[in-house]
């Protein structure tokens, strides 16, 4: 089994994880990737992206907490991130 290529916690009511992406390119791949992902899923994470760091937020608005789907939506970014991220 791969490691996953971010590390979540959960913070303040939502899974949050940072990314230090290697470039400003890989970055807004990354964003992009997400946003894929969150589409296909319908559920949408908030995203704060400064240059090369991403801070990645998820949690259900309707409920305003964290529940199962975010935990797939994690899963999910983490899959679609680890070969952009792969070193």
């Amino acid at each position: 089994m791969t490691q996953a290529a971010t590390s979540w916690q959960e913070i303040d009511g939502a899974l949050v994880t940072t990314i230090d992406a290697p470039s400003f390119a890989c970055a807004r791949r990354c964003v992009e990737a997400i946003a894929d992902v969150a589409e296909l899923m319908d559920h949408h994470p908030d995203i704060v992206w400064s240059y090369r760091h991403l801070e990645v937020r998820c949690f259900t608005h309707t409920t305003a907490s964290v529940t199962e789907l975010d935990h797939r939506l994690a899963a999910a970014i983490d899959v679609a991130l680890e070969p952009l991220l792969a070193r």
